[in-house]
């Protein structure tokens, strides 16, 4: 999603991409340990359109939902990483997947066509997937 918003955008300051979910859900052992290395390692993130290493879970963000989920803490990390990963996982057993090695999402699918799959394939879920784009811009001027 970062790589193609700022392919749609001139010049760019922050992409954050946020979401809600029940945290009620049932995880699985993999989050555990996907989590537990986000923790103690550096992480892949991308900024101006680069592949950079950082450390993810720095800091405490509140982003308001609206209705009926209403203001939120926000991390980098929930349990609906499992629907894209399945998602990928498909498209990687599919042959549809062609670069290997340690890579972020976004260099190894077109990132609009794989996120209208989630949205597509979520639809009728109890969790379903929507995009909302939002143009936000800062009217506190130095």
């Amino acid at each position: 999603m970062a790589v193609h918003s700022a392919k749609e955008l001139d010049k760019i300051e922050d992409i954050n991409i946020y979401m809600a979910i029940n945290n009620r859900e049932p995880e699985g052992p993999a989050v555990l340990d996907h989590t537990i290395e986000n923790f103690f390692g550096r992480v892949p993130l991308i900024k101006d359109g680069n592949k950079v290493y950082g450390n993810a879970f720095q800091g405490k963000e509140v982003y308001d939902f609206g209705s009926p989920f209403g203001s939120l803490l926000v991390s980098t990390i929930r349990s609906v990483t499992s629907i894209p990963l399945a998602l990928g996982a498909e498209l990687l057993a599919q042959g549809k997947i062609e670069k290997t090695g340690v890579l972020v999402p976004e260099e190894c699918l077109e990132p609009k066509s794989f996120i209208n799959n989630v949205i597509e394939r979520t639809k009728d879920s109890n969790y379903p997937i929507t995009l909302k784009k939002e143009i936000i811009v800062n009217t506190e001027w130095n």
